[in-house]
Formats: structure tokens, C-alpha cells, sequence
């Protein structure tokens, strides 16, 4: 156990040494000020396991030298012991609130300064124990990011509940379903500031992010059997086996968007995570362009729902407060003009992990 031992008073520093020899604790440095303390600390090798300091002492005393030790990232959770004679409250709070473990008094007794080693060596082998836990567990999650690796663009296979698909098995079973008596219907979902999100999080807590929305949708929205799949870009096709009430969408929204912008923020978005839901669509299984048909329109409709949001808030925020409320229509046609174009567009490749 490698100790520095702080104390102006030579004589004391002595005494305190031989306590600690006699202990069995030889790998002992010794400073006779916060100055000299400070300068141990820079130019050592190996990091300190436990610190005896005085209270008492001019220019810097013990408690200020405890404030600065636990400044530096290596020491934050070292044994730090006091050394002191005084026994007022008032140091004692000080000293624990600069962030001291326990007290020794002069003058030394053997028993209590080697029990009081002990328990600092019993802590300080536990903080080493989790210092190593630490690395370990920060190298396997930059492993666990390079392997989750994706792009913003990129579809995400939902894992971790019932009906939990990809973009390919979802069309498939679409695809396949009997031409007559299928009643569900299709809903599209859209993260709207999924950008942001991706860029603070890591490619793994983006992923559990993706997993947990669909989680959500799926038992907020569609219920049992229902089939949920992540197309990328922050959209989301719910497959639902029963009708879904037009009416009951606007619902919907008000339940999921605070579970979704508290799970954005539990994994550390410091925004609000923020989702639209398109109009449910019925699923036309008359033939194969039926079907594809059915797929386009329940995409279009979510990405109306968005321009149109986008449309209404980019008009209220140019109109003069002074003008009183005027239609919209003539925002409408802009904007059946820009769904054109985005329908149209290559789909944006996100930044690359």
C-alpha cells in the first residue's frame, strides 16, 4: 500500500512513520506541506493508495490540500485520512466536505492508526477493483459501438418483443397476405428530429433507442399481432391485423410522445425526441399494385402530416401579430408541390458511424 503522509510538524511526520513501519507499511512518502504534497503526486510513477494529512498548516492546510486532491480524476475516491487533535465539529465538517474518509487524532495510538489503515486499505483495494471494472466495461462498450455501427439512413431489424420484424419480412408477409378478408390496416410513424438524436447518441444506445420506440408502438398502437419494422430516417411502418379508428391517432400521439422523449433522454439526448403519426390506411390486397399502393399511401401520409406541421408553424411564426387570422389554402398547394418532390427525391445517406 503505497501512502503519503502529510505534516508540517517534523517530529509528528517521524512519529507517524514509525507507527505506520511498525504496521507492517513501508512504501510511506512524506511531505511537510500542501506545496510539497502536491509536487509528490505529479512526479510519482505509480498512483498513491491512501493519504494521511495534517490539519493544521500554514499557507495550505489539510482540508484545502483534501479539496485539491480530489480535483484530480486519480484520486477521487482515494482514501483520504485526516490527521488532527482538534475535536470541534466545525473542522470535522469541513474536512468531510472537502471530501475526507475518516480522522486520526494526535498523539497516535498504534491500535486505531492500524485499524484505521486497514479499513483505508480494505477501500482502497475495492476502488482500485472498480477503477478496473471501469476500463473493462468502457473497452467492451467501444467494441459493442463498432460492431452496432450504422447509418442514419440505414433500416434497423426491432428485436426484444412480438411482432419485432425487418423491412423485408414485414413486405414479404404483406405480400403473401389472402386477397380477400384481410381487414388491418397500415400506419406510418415518424421520428421528426431523428437527426439530432443520432448524432448524440452512441451507435449503440441509438439502436435501443429504435428498439424501445417500436416496443412502444407496438403495444400503445397496434396491440397483439401487429408487425413493426424501422425503414431508417426515423420512420417506422406499423402493420396492424384490425382497423385502426382515424380518430383515435391524435391519441395515440398524446400517450407516445412523452414515453419517447423520456427513453431519448434516460440514454442521454438532451432534447425532446419528437414523433408523428401518420393516417391509419386501410391494406388493399386486390393485387400485387394494390398492395404497393397500399405501402405508398400509408407513407405519404406521415410525410403530409409533417410538411403540413412544418407549413403551419413556418406561417404563424412570419405572420404580423397585428393581421388577423387568415386562411392557410394558399400554403396547402406550396406544399403538395414540395411531397412531390420529396416523394421523388434519393433517399439522404446519414453521417457514418
Amino acid at each position: 500500500m503505497k501512502i503519503l503522509a502529510v505534516d508540517d510538524d517534523t517530529l509528528a511526520l517521524n512519529v507517524l512513520q514509525a507507527t505506520l513501519e511498525a504496521g507492517g507499511y513501508t512504501d510511506i512518502t512524506a511531505a511537510q506541506s500542501g506545496a510539497e504534497a502536491l509536487a509528490s503526486l505529479e512526479n510519482t510513477d505509480t498512483p498513491f493508495d491512501c493519504f494521511l494529512l495534517d490539519i493544521l498548516m500554514p499557507d495550505m492546510d489539510g482540508v484545502e490540500l483534501c479539496a485539491e486532491i480530489r480535483t484530480k480524476a486519480a484520486y477521487q475516491k482515494t482514501p483520504v485520512l485526516m490527521i488532527t487533535g482538534l475535536s470541534d465539529q466545525s473542522s470535522m465538517d469541513r474536512a468531510y466536505g472537502a471530501g475526507a474518509t475518516d480522522f486520526v487524532t494526535k498523539p497516535f495510538n498504534g491500535l486505531e492508526l492500524g485499524a484505521r489503515i486497514r479499513a483505508a486499505n480494505i477501500l482502497s483495494a475495492q476502488v482500485n477493483q472498480h477503477k478496473q471494472f471501469e476500463i473493462v466495461a468502457l473497452q467492451w462498450r467501444e467494441k459493442l459501438d463498432a460492431l452496432n455501427a450504422l447509418n442514419l439512413s440505414e433500416a434497423i431489424t426491432l428485436q426484444g418483443f412480438d411482432g419485432a420484424v425487418d423491412t423485408l419480412m414485414q413486405e414479404n408477409i404483406l405480400m403473401r397476405m389472402p386477397d380477400t378478408g384481410f381487414s388491418g390496416c397500415l400506419l406510418s410513424v415518424r421520428l421528426v428530429n431523428v437527426a439530432a438524436v443520432f448524432d448524440q447518441l452512441s451507435a449503440t444506445d441509438f439502436r435501443a433507442f429504435i428498439n424501445s420506440t417500436g416496443a412502444q408502438l407496438r403495444n400503445a398502437v397496434a396491440g397483439r399481432g401487429a408487425l413493426i419494422a424501422y425503414e431508417g430516417d426515423g420512420n417506422f411502418l406499423v402493420m396492424s391485423p384490425r382497423p385502426i379508428p382515424k380518430n383515435r391517432a391524435m391519441a395515440y400521439h398524446t400517450t407516445l410522445a412523452p414515453e419517447i422523449a423520456e427513453t431519448a433522454q434516460k440514454l442521454g439526448f438532451d432534447g425532446e425526441a419528437q414523433i408523428l403519426l401518420g393516417e391509419p390506411k386501410p391494406f388493399q390486397t386486390d393485387n400485387t399494385e394494390a398492395r404497393i399502393n397500399s405501402l405508398t399511401v400509408a407513407r405519404k401520409s406521415v410525410l403530409m402530416r409533417d410538411l403540413t406541421e412544418r407549413g403551419d408553424t413556418a406561417v404563424a411564426t412570419l405572420r404580423p401579430k397585428s393581421e388577423p387570422m387568415v386562411t392557410t389554402a394558399p400554403a396547402a398547394s406550396s406544399l403538395l408541390s414540395d411531397v412531390s418532390q420529396l416523394l421523388t427525391r434519393p433517399k439522404a445517406v446519414g453521417r457514418s458511424r
